[in-house]
């Protein structure tokens, strides 16, 4: 599903459709379909073992436009409703999209709908039937995460007690969407795993000992936010409390968050704090969570992490057995929690990660108006924070210059009252008077700074600044780690210090220091050498949000369009952390280019066609890809070396049967395997390549 790119643009046709949704969010739509395409390809490499049923169209559906003659297609035809699951069945049916899901009493498409779940029914029982003989739990079926039912068991039946289906559905739409089929080769059981509560998780918010006035809005934060305490026997499980704090950068959000956070504790048995300026970081930390919850016993796949604390979070009880909801008393065994989304400046971020949940309490932090207006997240309830009287103007610029003898307090309520008690002019102010104070290595430190991810700047990563060759170097930069203590104790940081001190830079001095930072990412993050070891997320771990961000001023920059340094490795770094799959494309083009001009006829034009492969792949373009192979395994075998082209083969292999190709995939596959045993025997342990031309052929051979 999903394969070909060509595909993607359907997804926006079948909302258009199928739903009311406006045209506009129908076209921002588009900027999900890489998701969709991730997400459906997950499953087909899955390889479950369960059934599944897939409905594709027949007729053609009438596409409307605005400007452009209407046009008719299948929006869902085999190919794309095929999930090359191990037990698929494929149900054609003679409607189109928008009326795939609705039947009439006679309808051909509901009768080979009926027979196919008596069928599946037949075969629930007579499973059931053999592991109650031997003493197994019974089969289970469950909700899938959006429906929430509330959890009950159903006694066993026998076959001839299960009630007939015949006119159940007539008349009636029939959604299955909502229900997952759960494999019933082993029976249902288990340990009883007790989730590691309470946990409270702040990463690097810590609480300001100094947090000053915002009474008003802490106390309408626990009003809209704080769970009912107690509960009374006979109430229902309460709706999700959701919040937005609103406001331009620097009216202390983040602050009133983190004081509200700490100060109500004894509210929450699970509180999470965590940075949502993007995808990866939130990513990263919802891994962090499941373990930290006990959901699993270490980080994998984030995916999986992200989406088993958000069935936590809908169902947060105490218990769990196999990732299943264990219940003593419904009521009073959901846990409260409370989930702090901060600096969630782009609201889009957000829709991944947000509980479909009717239980715990969610604070936005946002410089974007519209969180509190149910346009993008489902808040209705918000504050705009205002600006500050000129005492309490007066009170933050000093806090923020350390000027704080009683001289100091006429004269900063006085620019307080001139700045008209804006944070974010006070904060400019501030970071000036700061700045003119700086020593010369502070400086250099906080022009580094600068292009980081403010929430968590470590020292380990800036002092790798000595693996950058020394011209490309901030000068007075810390060189020792007693240097770096003294000027890091000098500086305090904020986004809209950032911002200012970057503006201040003027275009040369910031390529020269964005060249810098690069250099150091470079230099600390820890590459693979063409191997996929998940031992180095970890090292990834502490690094991943500075790339991102890099990655994010990259692209805003226009200054930055024709850096001149660090290319290179800027291409290596952004490929390896996987952020832009195009750009590496258009780097790994480039640098055939230059070969093809430069080095012609040696190995370096041939790795180049390799790179352009594996980058091709990555953005899952794989027509682009196999072309690439062919001229880099034709390239090889002119060389006067006896050099055999074995990625070139493999990843051709790769891409012919993402193609489809299947056949030829298995001929290329079979044909370097059988090399390699003539080359190092049978038992071959010169290389994992022999392991991985096995795994993909594996692949080939389950889609056979």
């Amino acid at each position: 599903m999903f394969e070909k790119r060509e595909e993607w643009t359907k997804l926006p046709l079948m909302l258009r459709c199928s739903t009311e949704l406006s045209r506009k969010i129908v076209d921002r739509s588009s900027q999900t379909m890489g998701a969709v395409a991730r997400v459906s390809q997950a499953f087909q490499d899955s390889n479950v073992e369960f059934a599944v049923l897939s409905v594709y169209e027949q007729k053609t559906t009438r596409i409307s436009s605005t400007f452009m003659p209407s046009k008719k297609e299948i929006l869902v035809d085999q190919s794309l409703a095929r999930t090359s699951a191990k037990f698929e069945t494929m149900i054609g049916a003679d409607k189109d999209h928008p009326s795939i899901c609705h039947f009439t009493p006679n309808d051909p498409t509901l009768v080979d709908l009926k027979a196919y779940l008596e069928q599946v029914e037949r075969t629930v029982v007579r499973s059931t039937l053999e592991m109650l003989h031997q003493d197994a739990a019974s089969v289970a079926w469950t909700r899938t995460q959006s429906e929430f039912p509330d959890l009950a068991f159903m006694p066993s039946r026998t076959e001839s007690e299960f009630p007939s289906t015949q006119g159940a559905t007539a008349g009636m739409s029939l959604d299955m969407s909502s229900f997952d089929f759960l494999p019933l080769n082993e029976p249902i059981g288990g340990i009883v795993q007790t989730v590691k509560l309470p946990h409270y998780m702040f990463k690097s918010y810590t609480r300001n000992p100094d947090f000053f006035g915002r009474k008003d809005a802490l106390r309408i934060l626990e009003k809209a936010l704080a769970p009912s305490r107690p509960p009374s026997e006979s109430e229902n499980r309460a709706a999700l409390k959701c919040f937005a704090l609103c406001g331009v950068g620097g009216l202390g959000k983040t602050s009133i968050a983190v004081e509200f956070a700490h100060a109500n504790k004894d509210l929450y048995k699970a509180i999470f704090v965590l940075p949502a300026s993007d995808t990866e970081k939130l990513a990263q930390l919802f891994a962090e969570i499941s373990v930290a919850l006990g959901l699993e016993n270490e980080a994998g796949d984030q995916i999986v992490s992200k989406n088993i604390v958000l069935g936590w979070l809908s169902q947060p009880v105490r218990r769990i057995r196999e990732g299943t909801a264990v219940f003593r008393n419904e009521k009073k065994d959901l846990v409260p929690w409370l989930l702090v989304f901060d600096n969630a400046d782009d609201l889009n971020v957000l829709r991944d990660f947000w509980p479909q949940s009717e239980c715990g309490s969610i604070l936005v932090t946002s410089r974007d108006p519209l969180a509190k207006t149910r346009t993008h997240v489902p808040v209705t309830e918000g504050l705009d924070l205002e600006p500050f009287s000129p005492q309490d103007a007066g009170l933050l610029l000093r806090q923020l210059t350390r000027y704080s003898s009683s001289a100091d307090i006429a004269p900063s309520e006085i620019v307080g009252a001139k700045l008209s008690g804006l944070p974010l002019a006070i904060i400019q102010t501030a970071g000036t008077i700061n700045f003119e104070d700086l020593g010369p290595g502070a400086k250099s430190l906080l022009d580094v700074i600068a292009f980081l991810d403010p929430d968590q700047i470590s020292k380990t990563v800036l002092m790798k600044m000595e693996a950058v060759e020394p011209k490309y170097r901030p000068k007075a930069y810390p060189e020792s780690m007693l240097d770096f203590v003294d000027a890091r104790s000098e500086v305090t940081i904020h986004r809209i210090v950032q911002d200012s001190i970057k503006i201040r830079l003027g275009a040369d001095k910031f390529k020269a220091r964005f060249t810098s930072v690069a250099l150091l990412m470079y230099a600390a993050w820890p590459f693979s050498e063409f191997e996929h070891s998940t031992a180095r997320w970890r090292l990834c771990e502490p690094i991943i949000s500075h790339v991102a961000n890099l990655h994010r001023i990259y692209l805003e920059s226009d200054v930055l369009q024709d850096l001149e340094t660090a290319r290179s490795e800027l291409a290596r770094l952004f490929m390896d952390f996987g952020c832009d799959y195009e750009g590496a494309i258009d780097h790994a083009a480039k640098s055939v280019g230059i070969f093809k001009i430069h080095d012609k006829y040696s190995w370096r034009l041939l790795q180049a066609y390799n790179e352009l492969n594996e980058a091709y792949i990555a953005a899952w373009r794989y027509k682009e890809a196999l072309d690439q192979a062919e001229l880099a395994i034709a390239g090889y075998f002119t060389l006067p070396d006896d050099d055999y082209p074995d990625w070139s083969v493999i990843n051709k292999a790769f891409a012919l049967c993402n193609l489809g190709r299947l056949e030829e995939a298995s001929v290329v596959l079979e044909d370097y395997l059988s090399l390699r045993e003539k080359t190092f025997s049978p038992i071959d342990s010169e290389s994992f390549k022999t392991g991985q031309c096995l795994y993909f052929l594996r692949k080939v051979r389950l889609k056979q």
